[in-house]
């Protein structure tokens, strides 16, 4: 039996591993101790994938240091490079968000030291799943439903997302290895964590074992679709431009809604701002019947002879001749 989980399981990555090349590139695998990260690295190294582990230590729980040290034993058990990192968390911008950006900058920093070439995660399609439902759940367009990317334009990429939680924990207590347990993967104050425990299995229970698979498909699916209409965006964006940072008004609303939507999209971030649904909406009601549309930062869209551009609103332009 443990032979055939293993078999199936690798099988199921090999897969993933050519898709990404991951045979003909040099890769760190990111190692937390759990058993998706495990399976990872085992996987990869038993598939012949040339590959650096890094774990890293938030500080976050006692006893980290530990598993962590633990982990590197393990890789290097297993004949791979071991790296481990300490970092610090800002837990002022959230304790997630903040041990997230912390963990990629530390890896991103091993890769470049190393001149490795990716960084492998062991994100899965149970991840994805519930990264979807969250997205979906909070309003998300076709981007956000594009869940967890399989490969980010930053060299990043997540092999295990054909597989699921369940299948990597099978795979490692097949392979006699013992995952850490994250306390913080069962505290209900995560959002991510209640959608774990009860949408899911709700979901599952209506629908099937196989839901978490059919919502990590769509999700694929969505980052195929989102990749067209991204790659339409750029093209009508270029072409009208008007040189002076404006775009032609009438060349912008012949678009087609979706693209029309992501050129503004374009717009606003050539102009540093941040972009919401609800200002998005607004710029493209102005682009329609004229106007203005209001802006973060004190800024607007205006229409205005023929052009769509952004500029700082006129209370702020006024400060700022003042000054």
């Amino acid at each position: 039996m443990a032979d055939h989980v293993v078999e199936r399981f690798e099988r199921q990555l090999l897969a993933a591993v050519r898709r990404l090349h991951l045979t003909e590139r040099r890769t760190l695998a990111a190692v937390s101790g759990g058993a998706d990260s495990l399976a990872l690295m085992a996987a990869l190294a038993r598939l012949g994938v040339p590959l650096e582990v890094a774990t890293v230590d938030h500080g976050v729980r006692v006893g980290s240091d530990l598993e962590a040290q633990g982990v590197a034993a393990l890789a290097r058990r297993l004949g791979l490079t071991a790296h481990v990192r300490q970092v610090s968390i800002d837990a002022r911008v959230g304790l997630e968000a903040a041990a997230r950006d912390a963990r990629y900058a530390a890896l991103e920093r091993v890769r470049q030291e190393r001149g490795l070439e990716l960084v492998a995660t062991g994100h899965t399609a149970s991840d994805q799943a519930e990264t979807v439902l969250l997205r979906l759940g909070r309003g998300a367009a076709l981007g956000g439903a594009a869940g967890i990317l399989e490969r980010r334009a930053d060299g990043v990429v997540r092999p295990l997302l054909g597989s699921s939680r369940a299948e990597t924990r099978a795979y490692v207590a097949a392979l006699g290895l013992t995952p850490v347990e994250d306390p913080m993967n069962s505290q209900r104050a995560y959002a991510r964590v209640r959608v774990r425990q009860q949408v899911v299995p709700a979901l599952v229970e209506a629908l099937g074992p196989g839901v978490e698979r059919a919502l990590a498909r769509f999700a694929g699916l969505a980052a195929e679709d989102d990749a067209l209409l991204q790659g339409l965006a750029r093209t009508a964006f270029a072409r009208s431009s008007r040189g002076d940072g404006r775009l032609d008004r009438v060349a912008v609303a012949s678009l087609e809604r979706p693209v029309r939507r992501r050129v503004l999209t374009l717009l606003l971030e050539a102009a540093a701002l941040p972009v919401d649904a609800a200002e998005i909406e607004r710029c493209l009601e102005a682009v329609e019947g004229g106007g203005t549309a209001t802006l973060a930062r004190d800024h607007l869209l205006r229409c205005e002879g023929g052009a769509v551009g952004v500029e700082p609103a006129p209370a702020r332009a006024t400060a700022r001749a003042a000054d």
